[in-house]
């Protein structure tokens, strides 16, 4: 699908080029939330859990992550944390319905918010703000060679 308005970010990515790892645990919320991000960013891989999403993003290359907050076990947070361990500036989601900015300015300045339920143009707009500030070389995670 091409995307003709797709400037190149400093990553040199189109934004409809990025791949997304996406982390819902409401199987509703998780399947409406794919197919709008696919409607401009057809590579999402969508997960149901922070254990599931962490094992992707070990396995695969990913330029940003959206995580609910709240998630079964390990939380959207830890996860977070937990991907910044791997790649310290990778892009980050961190979608609630509640407002909670505030906490996450321990995560650093690529890590954003973003309140439920959100319409397709905010999470665009967010999406392409972060990307637009991240290096690739420190944001997508290669997964070690076997």
């Amino acid at each position: 699908m091409a995307h003709p308005k797709d400037p190149l970010n400093a990553s040199g990515l189109k934004p409809s080029a990025l791949r997304i790892l996406y982390v819902e645990d409401n199987d509703i919320v998780r399947e409406i939330t794919t197919e709008l991000l696919m409607e401009n960013h057809p590579h999402v891989v969508a997960s149901r859990t922070a254990e599931e999403a962490l094992q992707e993003f070990k396995g695969a290359k990913f330029d940003l992550v959206i995580t609910d907050i709240s998630l079964p076990a390990m939380s959207g947070l830890e996860l977070s944390r937990t991907i910044l361990e791997l790649k310290p500036n990778m892009p980050i989601i961190v979608a609630s319905g509640y407002f909670m900015d505030l906490s996450l300015q321990t995560f650093g300045p690529s890590v954003r918010a973003i309140i439920k339920p959100f319409e397709l143009e905010e999470i665009d707009s967010l999406i392409t703000e972060l990307c637009a500030a991240a290096e690739p070389e420190k944001t997508a995670y290669s997964p070690p060679p076997f």
